[in-house]
């Protein structure tokens, strides 16, 4: 299926394996969907946070699946869609001259249900499909941060926005894309700024949207042989990426101090360590995608900090579960339950 106006509440439904009495209860009572909201604070900006109840990510995820793999998405959007990333966006400016970026202020709460509700029929859905999607992806009347399926209603809600830029911008000679709320334009030509400027400005308006002016006045735009930076990736002036210094000294720091936590491992660190562990895989996994990455000292300190928990667990006589001491998820904490078996509840081990 690749035309939305062919999609019916009943095919979906038949599409996901969920019950369609149980989608339209899901629409009805979407405030269930959700655990209570929660603030987070990054840097001196605070926002909400809706963490989704483990049922609703569950079916969320089968549904992101559906559409990612069902309907069209536009190809210059790169945000929440499989094999596409902030990497693949940024590939997309190298060698070019200058880069225009634009964050889209508040995006997530700034969208409504019933602008949702009317680009997800401009996109093509009937009414009924339309007003169903519009519950689904929305909370408290904006597009919740956290849900499963944020990223889809950001894609159907600026998929017009996206094709009418990417013309824009193809007739005028630059590049286009979009990762989440952030647009990056890439030119070679000066004197093209200000009509893309306010190409961006107006389209973004005619969907109640705006620009964070903030951090458009500090980098919004950027030269080549500055080493510009796009989705806190650096454009390197002979082609390629690299990870900023902010994030390469973070990765660094926490690897550092994953290793240190590895080498006086105690029952009340070794879940600690652990949750250092994925997050040091997470950056990791991102860095690596970079053609100057910068890894091999990250790589270095978390195989020798593994080799030390290894040898600690060893000499105590305790094996892992399929030998990965780290493992935690909804169900599961294997280093809890390494540290009960330990001798000493709050010795060094």
């Amino acid at each position: 299926m690749k035309d939305p106006k062919e999609l019916t509440l009943e095919s979906f439904s038949n599409y996901i394996s969920i019950d369609l009495e149980l989608i339209k209860d899901m629409v009805e009572n979407n405030e269930s969907l959700y655990k209570p909201t929660r603030l987070q604070r990054k840097k001196n900006k605070i926002r909400e946070i809706d963490p989704p109840t483990r049922k609703f990510k569950r079916q969320g995820r089968v549904m992101h699946n559906f559409f990612s793999a069902n309907l069209p998405i536009h190809k210059n959007a790169h945000g929440g869609i499989k094999k596409r990333s902030a990497f693949t966006s940024a590939y997309n400016h190298q060698m070019r001259k200058i880069i225009l970026t634009f964050d889209i202020k508040d995006c997530y709460p700034s969208i409504n249900r019933q602008s949702l509700l009317t680009q997800l029929m401009i996109y093509g859905f009937t009414v009924e499909v339309a007003t169903a999607f519009s519950f689904l992806m929305t909370r408290k009347d904006r597009i919740p941060q956290g849900s499963p399926l944020s990223g889809d209603a950001l894609n159907f809600h600026l998929y017009q926005f996206d094709c009418v830029l990417s013309d824009f911008c193809s007739k005028n000679s630059a590049k286009y894309t979009r990762f989440c709320d952030d647009i990056v334009i890439s030119i070679n030509n000066k004197c093209n700024i200000t009509a893309i400027e306010q190409k961006v400005f107006a389209e973004l308006s005619h969907l109640g949207l705006s620009v964070n002016q903030e951090k458009r006045n500090a980098n919004g735009v950027q030269y080549l042989k500055e080493k510009p930076t796009v989705h806190s990736l650096v454009l390197l002036p002979q082609g390629g990426l690299t990870i900023n210094d902010a994030q390469r000294k973070a990765a660094q720091t926490l690897a550092l101090s994953y290793y240190r936590n590895c080498t006086s491992l105690s029952c009340n660190t070794i879940e600690i360590a652990a949750v250092k562990r994925r997050k040091l895989i997470g950056y990791i996994n991102h860095m690596s995608q970079a053609d100057q990455s910068h890894i091999k000292e990250i790589r270095s300190l978390l195989r020798r900090g593994d080799r030390k928990v290894a040898a600690i667990l060893q000499n105590h006589e305790i094996e892992a579960l399929n030998g990965k001491w780290w493992n935690i998820n909804n169900c599961y904490n294997e280093p809890k339950r390494i540290a009960h078996l330990s001798p000493g509840n709050s010795r060094r081990m």
